[in-house]
């Protein structure tokens, strides 16, 4: 069987731009400059952490202040 490289691209799935995150499955996706404190961000394996403070905006990157579910932060 082959994967074409597109194969994990975004695509819209019910009206909603989804990514692929690896051992999970598509998932819902926005923008990083939208991130608000008290969301949810979820990586690949389904690990999610909350969004605690958006520390830091650019044209290029977005900085944040998240705490996973054992409770410990990360920026």
């Amino acid at each position: 069987m082959s994967i074409s490289l597109n194969s994990y691209s975004p695509k819209t799935i019910d009206g909603k731009v989804c990514i692929w995150l690896q051992s999970y499955g598509w998932a819902p996706a926005k923008p990083a400059s939208e991130f608000k404190p008290g969301e949810k961000m979820l990586y690949n394996f389904g690990s999610s952490y909350e969004v605690i403070e958006v520390t830091e905006v650019s044209k290029a990157f977005i900085s944040v202040k998240q705490k996973c579910r054992k409770g410990n932060f990360y920026d």
